[in-house]
């Protein structure tokens, strides 16, 4: 089990995966949040990286070992946990995220009823304490687990409730197919309130490959940027820069689709219906790209 005191930070738990914080400790830390709060139903989601599948099951078996029932949502954002909750009425919830930290980060943002967050003052380092030592109490009851497929469509609902969409009109918005959870709740916002969104990404990208078909062999870090590239958007053509960064943007987000099961890849392609981007989930790239020393760099691919 690997689980650094030093992840229990301020606001959240956070370190690095799995030298840090691995799936028995994500494991060992879900076993003692119900005996911390109290709880006995938990909400809980991930993120898109690739360790937040695991990790999130691992968090879930130990809250459910923990006599709490725990209802998986799957891929959520963290407002979207906050939002379960409190709609819910559940007595805690955790997404398993590490926020805008690089992937080879993991963690957790935990909230007790109501989504009131847990923080360093409210029983974060308690937790820690807690998940060092074990647990002290042997539950009545091995808790169940349930999910929510409704969630999506009741977030998008409720945040839509703080605008009028008939007013907004006369927009259109260009959809960047990169990374981060916005790409879940996205989507059915702008069709709810019938902005045209333009997908936009994959001309950049297959400039780019065209650049690294060319390349030397023994070149293995590509530059920051490779050229200029012709491209249209609505019937206007104009040039755009080539970037590698294109390709390194595009294989994470398809790198955590792949890892998923098939009940939540039918869900990623039907909150993408409609925008253009599921095609983006059929890309398979001529190349592929890594870190090596904080720099961008061809590896083989997988």
């Amino acid at each position: 089990m690997t689980l650094d005191p030093g992840v229990f930070k301020a606001y959240d738990v956070r370190g690095r995966y799995p030298s840090e914080l691995d799936e028995e400790g994500a494991e060992r830390i879900g076993r003692v949040f119900p005996e911390l709060t109290g709880a006995t139903r938990v909400a809980v989601g991930h993120d898109v990286r690739l360790s937040s599948p695991s990790m999130s099951a691992a968090f879930c078996a130990g809250v459910r070992a923990g006599g709490a029932d725990v209802c998986e949502l799957g891929l959520a954002a963290t407002e979207m946990l906050y939002f379960a909750v409190a709609d819910g009425g559940f007595d805690a919830g955790a997404v398993i995220t590490a926020s805008h930290n690089p992937p080879e980060y993991t963690g957790a943002k935990l909230v007790l009823a109501g989504a009131l967050p847990l923080s360093g003052d409210t029983g974060i380092a308690e937790l820690g304490r807690m998940a060092a030592a074990g647990p002290t109490t042997t539950p009545a009851r091995q808790g169940t687990s349930t999910s929510d497929p409704t969630l999506l469509e009741r977030f998008v609902t409720a945040a839509l409730g703080f605008v009028d969409p008939a007013k907004i009109t006369g927009l259109r918005v260009v959809l960047d197919a990169a990374n981060g959870m916005a790409g879940v709740y996205l989507p059915p916002v702008l069709d709810r309130v019938g902005i045209d969104a333009v997908p936009f990404f994959l001309d950049d990208l297959r400039a780019f490959e065209a650049w690294a078909d060319a390349k030397p062999a023994d070149l293995f870090e590509p530059p920051r940027g490779v050229g200029m590239h012709e491209t249209a958007l609505r019937g206007v053509r104009f040039q755009r820069f080539t970037s590698p960064y294109t390709l390194w943007m595009v294989q994470r987000p398809l790198d955590a689709y792949r890892a998923l099961g098939t009940t939540e890849q039918a869900n990623v392609r039907r909150a993408l219906q409609g925008t253009g981007l599921l095609a983006l989930l059929e890309l398979r790239a001529r190349y592929r790209l890594g870190k090596r020393a904080f720099k961008l760099a061809f590896v083989p691919l997988s």
